[in-house]
């Protein structure tokens, strides 16, 4: 088949991207994307998932208003938090 790609075409190819999922996340993503059945990945799908943007990371947490304010008492009391 021309425009799908074997499970051993998709893992080379993420390999040659220097991308080395573990065999239970490449079972996963052929049991997600198998379109057909037959153990194939459509190739436009295949490369969509081997070059899409990690997520970006969670954003640090913040100190709320009454947080700080808690924080700063106790440091002009002489005590440590």
């Amino acid at each position: 088949m021309i425009d799908h790609v074997t499970r051993q075409q998709f893992v080379q190819g993420l390999s040659r991207l220097g991308i080395e999922p573990s065999a239970s996340e490449i079972e996963l993503l052929c049991k997600k994307y198998d379109d057909d059945g037959i153990g194939s990945l459509t190739l436009t799908l295949a490369l969509a998932l081997a070059l899409a943007p990690a997520p970006a990371p969670a954003p640090a947490p913040t100190l709320t208003l009454t947080r700080k304010r808690q924080l700063r008492r106790l440091r002009t009391h002489g005590r440590r938090p």
